[in-house]
């Protein structure tokens, strides 16, 4: 599988490259320029990124092209500044998940606010094999600490998926006066099982300039290695990451957070709105300020009956019903046989009382020929007959394929970019976005009079 990824990370990073040629280059040797940090400096942390040498060209045909090492881009890519940053061990208040897998007396009483103690099936089971262990003086098994942390990163908002895995995010820093600006925390799509923050490295950057936000790119765990919920936990973690001392000092303002993901980076943002606002999982004082949120026809339900699916299980394109069902299966670690009714997996299954609590926009882009566009539909308007607060956006692009966004090939790919980056743009507080706002309803209007995309 990881061979699989590498060669698909190299041919995304040979199409950005084809289609931005002046922002990449052939990589001089390793001992040449490793460790030169982006934009000059950077600070700790910062990923070597290489120096261009000469201009990328793709290969003849029929042959595969350079690696994925030999293909980087320039030493900005248009910002700032650019570094990667380990997060597993950053001080997220307390690691309550380390404590509950490893000690007895770290996981009884581990609940917190009106929910202690109340109903907590799964903290009632645990509690009696420790009294069960206890009486028979044996050591916690390997498995049980694992279950343990699994369950322990749906309940506990603070702690990461798992112990032994590095969750790592790639800063995008943007050039601006701004000291303190807007976050943009981004996933990646690839069905949880492929796609990398490598493989959307240029669209990152390019949100970057388009915004004007610190674009935070999550890197998050992968099945069939790991399968559900560790995805979901190291999303959770690049959240709660937002909120400290350390995102503050890479110029990150706490307080403007927005959220986007493609495909099934799309399906983690959705679980994570919901689970931001569940307070049997977030306590209301720990809730993420969320702005807006953007869902790039994102897979929300795993049974593939919908008419969308029907329409297009076999069309030729990005995606088909099968290769859909086959992704889902190596999330979810089980085969397709009934419902879904584990919303922080399934989204199409949040409860409404949660949905209604959702205070920030939501954004929809949708492409007519996707397998996935009757679901994202179907949760759109949802969002819309509850009539949330922050309200519920749809885009639709006619003749769009899965897999378009922000894809130069593609006649919509960078005009659904922009349009999303302008929405959220104009979603900031009006002291800081009235010339952004201007600026979006200009965009609008011209996207409308082209004809290319419509919004419902």
């Amino acid at each position: 599988m990881e061979k699989i990824r590498k060669f698909m990370d190299t041919q995304a990073r040979a199409s950005d490259c084809a289609n931005y040629p002046e922002l990449c280059a052939k990589a001089a040797p390793p001992s040449e320029t490793r460790g030169r940090s982006a934009g000059g400096g950077g600070g700790g942390g910062a990923s070597g990124v290489l120096v261009p040498t000469q201009p990328y060209t793709q290969p003849p045909p029929g042959k595969m092209g350079p690696s994925l090492d030999s293909i980087e881009m320039n030493t900005n890519r248009g910002v700032k500044r650019i570094l990667d940053i380990d997060i597993s061990k950053a001080d997220n208040k307390i690691n309550k998940c380390s404590a509950a897998a490893t000690e007895d007396d770290g996981w009884e009483g581990e609940g917190e606010g009106e929910d202690e103690g109340e109903g907590d099936e799964f903290q009632q089971h645990h509690h009696q094999q420790q009294q069960q262990r206890r009486r028979r003086q044996e050591p916690i098994s390997e498995e049980e600490k694992k279950n343990r942390m699994q369950q322990c990163a749906i309940k506990d908002p603070l702690a990461p998926a798992t112990s032994d895995n590095n969750t790592l995010v790639r800063l995008y820093v943007p050039f601006g006066s701004e000291k303190k600006k807007p976050a943009l925390v981004w996933f990646h799509g690839g069905g949880w099982v492929v796609g990398s923050i490598d493989a959307d490295d240029m669209m990152c950057a390019r949100m970057a300039n388009l915004t004007g936000f610190v674009v935070v790119s999550v890197s998050y765990s992968l099945a069939p290695e790991r399968p559900y919920p560790a995805a979901i936990g190291d999303a959770r973690t690049a959240l709660s990451w937002l909120q400290t001392e350390e995102a503050s000092n890479q110029g990150i303002d706490k307080r403007r957070i927005f959220l986007a993901g493609e495909s099934a980076g799309g399906t983690l943002v959705a679980a994570l709105m919901a689970m931001n606002h569940d307070l049997t999982i977030t306590p209301a004082n720990k809730a993420v300020t969320i702005l807006g949120a953007g869902l790039v026809y994102p897979p929300l339900d795993p049974l593939p009956v919908t008419k969308s699916y029907k329409l297009h299980a076999h069309t030729t394109g990005f995606l088909t019903k099968t290769q859909m069902s086959w992704f889902w299966e190596l999330y979810l670690g089980t085969s397709l046989s009934s419902e879904c009714d584990d919303y922080k997996a399934c989204p199409l299954a949040t409860p409404d009382f949660i949905l209604q609590r959702f205070e920030h926009k939501t954004i929809i882009i949708l492409a007519k020929n996707d397998v996935l566009y009757s679901e994202g539909l179907a949760y759109a308007k949802r969002l819309k007959k509850l009539r949330v607060n922050g309200g519920v956006e749809v885009h639709h692009y006619n003749g769009s394929i899965h897999g378009f966004f922000g894809k130069k090939p593609f006649p919509n790919g960078e005009l659904a970019m922009e349009k999303l980056a302008r929405k959220f743009k104009a979603l900031l507080p009006s002291t800081t976005s009235s010339s952004s706002s201007s600026s979006s309803s200009s965009g609008s209007s011209n996207s409308k009079g082209s004809g290319r995309s419509k919004r419902a």
